[in-house]
């Protein structure tokens, strides 16, 4: 029988045992700095209530784990498994929990204030309305975690994965710390939701988290980044409009995405013109008897940059007399005014940041 020393730590049956002893209910049962113990499995319990403040649990198991209203402050859960486990309103203030296990698990409501979190893995975890004030969560995994309401002021989230992420209404601030966040694909999960279910309402809290991490990223001067969340921003509004109620900005959402990833993607805007003086080519080949394909070339280029034909264009290169060619022609110069403007905003806006 343990008696929760370090020479004598409580296995599974003397924590069962003192439950028993506490009228068969864990709540209100103090096991605070106690020894148990490593990797002691407690998976499947019901653990509501007890306290194991700056108790040593490094490596327990509390797979499916009923752990609601229970308190860890200051205790040592480094590589613990939460698996699935009910950990709502937890209290885990300046825990120690490193390389814990958290996937699935469900903390709403709990008090992480403090804790460390690093290198956790949170994957699919719900941390509805959690406090995560001025958590160390470097390298933690929170892909597909569900931090509706959460609170992350000042939260350490250097190198943390971000991947498929909720993050409604979630709080942070300046001194949190998103500044090496792995985004992945910047996807949220919010956008993701919305995608599967058409439900304009995932599609509105995407938008506006997207604008709060644009702001933030500005803010801090990580403008690479801060571009990304605005192109989903983006991405998303145009998802939202509909066909047949907003035609006009529908379309225009796709022709900029197309040419010019809303700004953000100058590649975009280089292969767009490419592309027009290529098709362009092609109709000024075909229109002029098959003359050589070079000139056709030269003629489109000098068409979409609008510099003026000069003594350059040789009639017997192409038959600039036809109206199908000055249409054409005409047709190409204006819009390649307007895509050499598009491009020349798109690289300022992208290099000058």
């Amino acid at each position: 029988m343990g008696d929760g020393t370090s020479e004598n730590p409580y296995t599974r049956e003397d924590v069962l045992r003192l439950i028993e002893e506490n009228g068969g209910k864990a709540r209100g049962l103090d096991l605070s700095s106690k020894y148990f113990k490593e990797r002691i499995n407690l998976n499947q319990t019901n653990l509501e209530g007890i306290i194991l403040n700056y108790s040593n649990l490094v490596g327990a198991n509390f797979k499916l784990a009923r752990l609601s209203d229970a308190s860890f402050i200051y205790a040592n859960l480094k590589e613990t498994n939460f698996n699935d486990a009910s950990l709502k309103n937890v209290q885990l203030l300046n825990a120690q929990m490193f390389s814990t296990d958290l996937t699935g698990a469900y903390f709403e409501g709990s008090n992480f204030k403090g804790a460390y979190l690093i290198t956790a893995n949170l994957k699919d975890t719900n941390l509805k309305n959690a406090c995560l004030d001025k958590v160390d969560l470097m390298g933690a995994n929170f892909e597909k975690s569900k931090l509706v309401g959460t609170s992350l002021n000042g939260a350490n989230l250097f190198d943390a994965h971000f991947s498929g992420v909720y993050l409604s209404d979630v709080q942070f601030d300046n001194n949190t710390k998103f500044e090496h966040v792995n985004w992945c694909d910047f996807i949220l999960g919010e956008e993701i939701e919305g995608e599967k279910t058409k439900n304009r309402y995932f599609f509105n809290w995407a938008i506006d988290t997207y604008r709060r991490l644009k702001i933030w990223y500005t803010e801090h001067g990580i403008y690479d980044t801060a571009g990304m969340f605005f192109y989903r921003e983006m991405e998303v509004k145009r998802k939202v409009r509909n066909w047949k109620e907003e035609l006009h900005l529908k379309l225009w959402s796709w022709i900029l995405r197309l040419l010019c990833g809303y700004g953000e993607k100058p590649e975009r805007s280089v292969i767009s013109a490419a592309a027009v003086i290529f098709v362009f080519t092609l109709t000024y080949f075909g229109l002029n008897s098959w003359s050589a394909f070079g000139h056709s070339l030269y003629f489109s280029a000098v068409s979409f940059t609008a510099i003026g034909y000069g003594g350059w264009i040789n009639e017997k290169w192409i038959n600039i007399k036809s109206d199908w060619i000055i249409g054409f022609g005409v047709t190409e110069t204006v819009l390649g005014v307007f895509m050499m403007a598009l491009l020349l905003v798109t690289f300022v806006r992208k290099w000058t940041r």
